[in-house]
């Protein structure tokens, strides 16, 4: 499904819940061709947006006892109720003046009180950001709201000249990120009413959709690239995927490893539909143990399969972010990788692949119900930086986990071979490895598509096939999971993982994602040396999957099928 939650159906922004293509020309925008907002410009735009009149001291904020990137505690502060225009209740921190819930701005305290949050219904309520947009005499508050889309999906910015190196970087990627990936298009801003303004802080903040005038997204230098993409989330119209209303079906929160003064980072957005999966991966979501003391866990997730080590800790799109993000703004801005069709491909192509860090590139390869193909594979070689190559059926491979083959080695030389191909569409999708520190963009890359035939020329399923999955990692207790399609008419697969360190298990189920109860076979040795095979396996949707015990790294695995 497209979206994983918006307010409420006809809403068209914001408080959203919101799961790639060829480079475009943006990605190579240098910071010098910016347009950079002095300090006297910088201080008197925010003295003049409505919603961010009083604005909390840095040196204030930075040094209160509770407080980290992102959010703020609410010890020694004001937590009131913020009612919105659909009378539900967004519970809210006062820090200086201005109200946060977790790293959303949600405008001024004062104004919030006195007249709550509207939440824009239609275009209609455009006159509201006209009205944001004044400069009232005095400091005159207006109605603050939460805001409307931004037209044609066009977001003009500008980057302060307060941003540190790593705030930059940071602000780059993600602009980057965004307008490679969704119809969204972030462009410097000219001479444009509304915008954002990306400047230093002491942590990593936005507004929630646009709001009239010049609105702030906070960049300190640690938020990374994963806050240069979640803080424009934000500025588009995305609220937290743990706030969700539905949350109670996937998570729940272990309120006794939340400090008091940081429960209200954790309250249910009320109110709105969720539409789509829960995606535990989404850019929009918490760490597990985010606000935890010492530490611990507090968001648990309540059903089986989910990989721990990436919640919270991606710095890349889902699909359904991607899908959502292209839900709310449709064919809009003109953008790279979710509004683009990936590029079709047959045997025997090649092209140069120049790509930025962290984004991708997907092709596809039709597979039709007479093909008698032995095998597909995709090549990379040459160049610099580290592309690693991913082929999945049905859909975009964003990782390892579901891909049918992956080859993620240091560097540009990788080859991933899927054997006995089912009749459907593959997506064959190359990702500009980052990661560690290492952040070098794939430049100069030659890339080759191939297929094989099988010799006999007699139909499908009669023969044997293999794949492989390379350098598999995960946390303890985390789950790694790959799916293969086994044809009719086989009498054994045979699954073997070795090599790397730490001790990762071996899980093979048919159908449905293994979990420790419930598997087809396991292997669980005290190292990552295991072995899982199965006799006359049924043709359809098997699933390779590694929970570890305790964390593994460079583990291989090795499947084989035959008749």
């Amino acid at each position: 499904m497209i979206i994983k939650s918006v307010l409420k159906t006809g809403v068209v922004a914001i408080a959203s819940f919101i799961t790639c293509s060829h480079v475009s020309a943006t990605e190579s925008m240098s910071a010098s061709t910016l347009d950079v907002v002095s300090e006297s410009t910088q201080q008197s735009a925010i003295s003049h947006n409505p919603l961010t009149l009083g604005a909390h001291n840095d040196s204030q904020a930075n040094s209160h006892s509770g407080d980290n990137l992102w959010g703020y505690s609410s010890k020694g502060r004001e937590v009131f109720d913020v009612v919105t225009s659909e009378g539900n209740i967004i519970k809210a921190v006062d820090v200086n003046g201005t109200a946060y819930s977790g790293d959303i701005i949600l405008g001024n305290t004062r104004a919030l009180k006195n007249f709550g949050l509207k939440i824009v219904q239609s275009d209609e309520d455009e006159a509201l950001i006209q009205q944001n947009r004044r400069h009232e005499i005095h400091g005159t508050v207006i109605q603050p709201t939460s805001g409307a889309k931004w037209p044609n999906g066009i977001v003009p910015y500008v980057l302060s000249s307060n941003l540190t190196t790593a705030g930059r970087n940071a602000a780059n990627y993600g602009i980057n990120h965004w307008n490679n990936n969704t119809n969204i298009q972030f462009v410097p801003r000219t001479n444009q009413s509304d915008y954002i303004l990306i400047q230093d802080s002491t942590g990593c903040g936005s507004n929630v959709g646009r709001v009239g005038g010049m609105q702030t997204v906070n960049l300190a230098s640690g938020c990374g690239n994963r806050g240069g993409v979640h803080e424009l989330g934000h500025a588009i119209g995305f609220w937290h995927e743990h706030t969700r209303p539905d949350r109670d079906n996937y998570v729940s929160i272990n309120w006794n490893n939340i400090p008091s003064a940081n429960q209200h980072n954790f309250n249910k957005q009320t109110g709105s539909a969720g539409r789509g999966s829960y995606d535990f991966y989404s850019i929009m979501h918490y760490r597990l143990n985010e606000w935890g003391i010492n530490g611990s866990q507090t968001i648990v997730p309540q059903v089986s399969g989910v990989d721990t080590s990436r919640v919270g800790y991606g710095s890349t799109l889902t699909s359904g972010d991607i899908s959502a993000a292209n839900y709310l703004y449709p064919g809009s801005g003109g953008g790279g990788g979710g509004g683009q069709t990936d590029t079709p491909i047959q045997n025997g192509y090649s092209t140069t692949l120049n790509i930025n860090s962290g984004q991708w590139r997907y092709f596809t390869f039709q597979v039709s119900s007479n093909a008698n193909l032995q095998s597909i594979s995709a090549q990379t070689s040459g160049g610099t930086g580290d592309a690693d190559v991913f082929i999945r059926l049905g859909q975009r491979p964003t990782g390892q986990s579901g891909s049918a083959c992956s080859s993620a080695q240091s560097g540009n030389t990788e080859t991933c071979t899927v054997n006995n191909p089912q009749p459907g569409t593959y997506y064959i999708g190359v990702l500009s490895w980052t990661g560690q520190g290492y952040t070098t963009p794939v430049r100069n890359a030659n890339f080759s598509f191939s297929t094989t035939t099988n010799s006999n020329g007699g139909g499908r399923g009669n023969t044997g096939g293999s794949t492989s999955f390379a350098n598999i990692s995960g946390a303890a207790g985390s789950w790694t999971n790959h799916e293969i399609q086994l044809p009719s008419g086989m009498s054994s697969l045979n699954v073997t993982m070795s090599g790397g360190t730490g001790d990762g298990d071996l899980y093979v189920r048919r159908a449905s994602l293994p979990t420790q109860q419930s598997f087809d076979c396991r292997s669980w040795n005290s190292n990552n040396n295991e072995n899982c095979s199965v006799a006359n396996p049924a043709a359809g949707t098997w699933y390779v999957s590694v929970r570890g015990y305790s964390s593994f790294s460079g583990a291989n695995i090795n499947v084989e099928w035959s008749p």
